[in-house]
Order: structure tokens, then C-alpha cells, then sequence
């Protein structure tokens, strides 16, 4: 096994700053650029260390009939101002929205460098464990205050509300009340403080919360943040207030206290005919603006496109765009599959080799989305010549290096357990998928090869490279079933760079600026966005990790560009390295 030492580096004389750069385009071009293509390196080999590692807790128990949480009896004791009532499709209605969540959050929220764990739960509170530094998680739940969440907790997602250098944590709920926000104090613990901050959304109806979503979207310094939520009618009419919601951090004047701005922004997604069907959003810079766009996976062909127009205020653009043809958009990530320099969109649905009859269930059958960026705001769809059609019933998803080959692979979890549906038995046992990038923007199903073999419907995903060993790992969250863990332990790897930001006038965690990699002098620059996007009920450790190739052993350039517009050029950089970089002054 390659061994690869990890060292901590400052920016330090390698860096060269500038001013404000000024030469991106307020909207991209369709110019035609050289996309990377070099061979993928070795054979991911993949093994399961959930139990040895500590995560053997069960994240939900599965519930029928009258016990589900959305059940009338439930909803009319918990929220007497909604107005549920049973019909003859209810009885199954009650019981999806628990069935479609199990959601995970990786950051480093004691400061020490090592990736920890929020898993949510359906019964009791969800579970934070801290990264022992010996390939194993401690629970710390109760010790860190958040034992006292006695609402059923589905998405979650780490941020620095107040640029303190403190993860603080957002968590939505199924069938509860509100949303909750845990301020990071220190010393490993955290007081709820949704309601004083404006983000609990307390309207006295219920929720059916899903992922969270971060980025600074006004480009203020201050990271903001987006929920959704998935509610058909027959949970709640369109007549009450969706939660899907995007909510403005109000800055320096009131660092860490937010406001709802869905409106005003023009990013509501409630639909006409399903009520409010969002899974996974995401505020990422797709046009190369710099401004962070909104995309929203959403169920029943109502998947939405916005871009920021650079006033805190979004225009749609989705069918301008040619995005959204999936019938159930679920997971989402974005990352440069082909290496021509634009930001890409995968977003996972249902394939069904034998379309369901009409009247027997209400999801679709072409499978998923590959959605190759063509520049000027244009996508064309890539999925069958990608061949990451087939996810079966697809959910979270990400692009990662596993070989540190320089090239992205995709992995996503599938699977549903709804026993009234005709296809029950087919998607119930859920195997997640590893697409191997084979450097020509093609992929091959390579799951059972890499030994990726625990099945079980997956929900949340989630990557992370726990043991410090420059190689990414693997989170799998699955509902009514316990997590799964896998370790990359591939022998045949290329170097890596694993980047840290620490923003001064952006925000605290550099979350939006890009980062271009140069390996050697007359070779293709490689680009990745710093921050985690939504995956569907999962965020990813925010370091950017990035693969170098075979035999590298220091990287030529490094260019990050800070939301700010400044600039950070670092030139003969080792790799092998976690590499910290901060802001310059100007």
C-alpha cells in the first residue's frame, strides 16, 4: 500500500496575490476548450469498517399505517392549524416522506483538523460523533448539547454562520415543528438558537424537511444557506407556505442572523400540480460570474434552474438552459467531468427497464441526468454517451477522485422501501454505484469490482477522507438500517493535494472561490469549486481534495480565486500535502 504523508502548510513566500481580479465575463462564453484526457489510475478496492470504526447505530425504524409520522391522528394533535384530511391514496402518502431520508454532514467542528460525523435520525436525536484520530468515531452527542432535538431530524449541513472559524449546524426535520440551528460556543458544545436568528420557520405548520444547501450568494463575506422540502397536497395544500426556503445572513451589520428571502429573491419552488416536491438545492457559480446560481432538484419534472444576476436576485432559466428533463430529480452534485474548465450537473432519478402502468406509481423511467456544461448558460445532455443512465432509484450523489487519477469518478446510493408500490421488491434492496471515469468524459459501472457491496436502500451521501490518508472514503446513510462506511484502500494512487481556505473578505471557510491546478508547465489546468455541494441529504468534507496523477510529486501552479475577486497564486507546491491557504489583505 502507498503510504502518504500528510503535513499541515501555510501560504506562505510561495504565494503571489493581485488585486480584485476583473477578467471574468459577467456571463460565459461558449469557447471551445481542451478537455484533460489521461488514463485512470489502478483498481479501487473498497472495504466496510462501519462497525469497526464505531457507527453501528440504527437511523430510523420503519413505520406502516397509522404509526407513520405524517399519519392524520399525528398531525392533528401536533398542528391543529393544517388541514389534513384522509383520502383513498392517504395510507401510503402518510409513509413516504420518512422513507426517503436518512441524511449525514461532515466538518471539523472541534477545530483539530480531522473530518467528524452528524448523522440525522428519525427516532431521537441525531448523532454527532467526533473523529478519534484512530481511524474510529466517539459519540458526543449528548456531551456537545445536542441530545435535546427531539424531533425527527432529516438534512443537515455545517457552516460558519459568524465567521468565528467555529462549524456551527443547521438541521431540518420530517413531521416537526421547525428547523433548528446549533451555534458552536467551543469546547466541544452547541446551544440551539434557531428562533433568535430567524431561521426556525416556526409557522405552525408542519415540516417535511430535506437537505441544506450553503453559499454566499450575495457575495457579502457571510455564508447563507437553503432548505427544501418535499410535501405533496395531500400532506398539505399549496395554500400554506412552502419550506423550502433561502435565508440571507444580514453580515457585518448582524453577523450570524438571517432573514427569509425566497421571495424577494425569486426562488420559490412551489409547483401547481404537487404542491412542494424540492430534494436537493445548490448555490454554485455555473455561468463563471462569479455570483452563485441556484439549482434545484425537484421531483415529477419540475427540477429548476436561476442564475444570480448579481443583485441578490435570481432570473430562471431553466428551459433556456436545457436542464431539467428528468422525470424525479433526487441527488444532485456538480463538479468538471470532462476537464474543459465549466462546471457540470448529475442529477439522479428513476431508470425502469419496464415503465410502471399508468395509475400503479408516479415515477418516471429514463433514469438519470449527465448535464455537460457548454458555457453561455447552455447545457447539452450527456448521459447516455457518459453512461450513468442506470442508477436504478437514484438518491445522493458526488463526483470524487478515487485514485487520486486527476479524473472525477460519480458515486450515488439508490433504493426505496415502499411496499405499496408494483416495483417494491425490485428497488427495496438499494446498491449504491461507483462509475469509474475512464478519461474520455465516459464512465463504467465498477461497483462490484471496487467491492462495493452493502445493499440496503441509500439515502445521504457523503466523502471524506477520515484517516487522513489521502485516499477519499465513502458515507453511505441508509433509512432503517445502520450507516455504511467505506474504506478506499486502492494500492495504485497518484499524488494528492488536500486545500484548506481560511477567507478574510470572503466567507470564513472560502466556500464558492474556485481553485485551478496546474500539474506541469504546457499541460491542461484542471478545475474544481471549493465547498461542498448538496448531494441530497448530504454534505461532503468542505477541503477540496484533488488528484494530481501518477508519479506527481509537486504541482507547477495553483490559482485559487476568492469570492472577493482576489486572487492567491502559489507556484511549486509539494504534493502529498494538506495545504491551508489564507486570503491576502488585497
Amino acid at each position: 500500500m502507498l503510504v502518504i504523508a500528510v503535513a499541515a502548510v501555510a501560504c506562505t513566500s510561495p504565494t503571489r496575490t493581485t488585486a480584485r481580479d476583473r477578467s471574468v465575463p459577467k456571463r460565459a462564453t461558449t469557447t471551445t476548450l481542451h478537455p484533460i484526457i489521461r488514463p485512470p489510475i489502478g483498481t479501487v478496492r473498497l472495504r466496510d469498517v462501519s462497525a469497526a470504526i464505531g457507527l453501528t447505530h440504527t437511523q430510523s425504524a420503519r413505520r406502516t399505517g397509522a404509526a407513520c409520522l405524517f399519519s392524520v391522528a399525528r398531525l392533528k394533535a401536533k398542528f391543529p392549524r393544517d388541514v389534513v384530511r384522509a383520502t383513498s391514496v392517504y395510507p401510503k402518502e402518510q409513509c413516504i416522506p420518512e422513507r426517503m431520508t436518512a441524511g449525514v454532514a461532515v466538518g471539523d467542528f472541534d477545530n483539530d483538523g480531522w473530518p467528524d460525523l452528524y448523522l440525522s435520525n428519525l427516532d431521537g436525536p441525531g448523532r454527532l460523533y467526533r473523529n478519534s484520530h484512530r481511524s474510529t468515531f466517539v459519540d458526543v452527542t449528548q456531551s456537545a448539547g445536542l441530545s435535546g432535538l427531539s424531533e425527527s431530524s432529516s438534512g443537515a449541513a455545517w457552516l460558519d454562520i459568524d465567521n468565528d472559524g467555529r462549524a456551527d449546524l443547521v438541521v431540518t426535520t420530517i413531521a416537526g415543528h421547525r428547523n433548528y440551528l446549533f451555534h458552536n460556543q467551543g469546547h466541544g458544545h452547541f446551544r440551539e438558537i434557531a428562533i433568535e436568528r430567524g431561521v426556525a420557520n416556526d409557522d405552525g405548520h408542519v415540516h417535511s424537511g430535506f437537505s441544506v444547501n450553503v453559499g454566499d450568494f450575495d457575495g457579502d463575506g457571510f455564508i447563507d444557506f437553503a432548505t427544501s422540502e418535499w410535501r405533496l397536497l395531500e400532506l398539505a395544500p399549496n395554500s400554506q407556505p412552502s419550506h423550502s426556503r433561502l435565508f440571507r445572513n444580514l453580515g457585518r451589520a448582524h453577523p450570524g442572523f438571517f432573514e427569509d428571502v425566497t421571495d424577494r429573491a425569486g426562488v420559490a419552488l412551489e409547483t401547481r400540480g404537487f404542491g412542494v416536491v424540492a430534494f436537493a438545492t445548490a448555490l454554485t457559480d455555473l455561468d463563471g460570474d462569479r455570483h452563485p446560481d441556484f439549482v434545484s432538484a425537484n421531483d415529477f419534472l419540475t427540477s429548476r434552474l436561476f442564475w444570480n444576476d448579481g443583485t441578490a436576485k435570481f432570473r430562471e432559466g431553466t428551459k433556456a438552459a436545457h436542464f431539467a428533463t428528468e422525470e424525479n430529480g433526487m441527488g444532485l452534485t456538480i463538479g468538471d467531468y470532462n476537464g474543459d474548465g465549466r462546471p457540470d450537473v448529475f442529477v439522479s432519478s428513476v431508470f425502469d427497464k419496464k415503465p410502471c402502468p399508468y395509475g400503479q406509481c408516479v415515477h418516471g423511467s429514463t433514469g438519470n441526468r449527465m448535464y455537460a456544461n457548454l458555457g453561455g448558460r447552455e447545457f447539452r445532455d450527456a448521459t447516455s454517451e457518459a453512461k450513468v443512465r442506470n442508477g436504478q432509484w437514484g438518491w445522493g450523489a458526488a463526483f470524487v477522485d478515487m485514485t487520486n487519477s486527476g479524473l472525477l469518478d460519480l458515486v450515488m446510493t439508490s433504493g426505496v422501501a415502499f411496499p405499496w408500490e408494483s416495483t417494491a421488491t425490485e428497488y427495496a434492496k438499494g446498491p449504491s454505484f461507483l462509475f469509474r471515469n475512464d478519461g474520455r468524459a465516459t464512465f463504467s459501472d465498477q461497483t462490484l469490482s471496487a467491492g462495493m457491496t452493502v445493499t440496503g436502500p441509500g439515502k445521504g451521501l457523503a466523502l471524506l477522507d477520515y484517516d487522513r490518508d489521502g485516499r477519499m472514503d465513502i458515507l453511505i446513510a441508509r433509512d432503517g438500517a445502520t450507516p455504511v462506511m467505506y474504506h478506499n484502500e486502492s494500492s495504485d494512487v497518484g499524488g494528492y493535494l488536500n486545500v484548506k481556505l481560511v477567507g478574510s473578505a470572503s466567507n470564513r471557510a472560502g466556500i464558492g472561490a474556485t481553485i485551478e491546478v496546474l500539474t506541469k508547465p504546457g499541460t491542461s489546468r484542471a478545475w474544481y469549486q471549493h465547498g461542498s455541494v448538496s448531494h441530497f441529504l448530504g454534505q461532503s468534507e468542505t477541503n477540496t481534495h484533488i488528484g494530481l496523477g501518477s508519479g506527481a510529486t509537486h504541482v507547477a501552479e495553483l490559482l485559487v480565486r476568492w469570492p472577493s475577486g482576489r486572487i492567491s497564486r502559489l507556484t511549486n507546491v509539494s504534493a502529498n500535502t494538506t495545504l491551508t491557504v489564507r486570503e491576502p489583505s488585497r
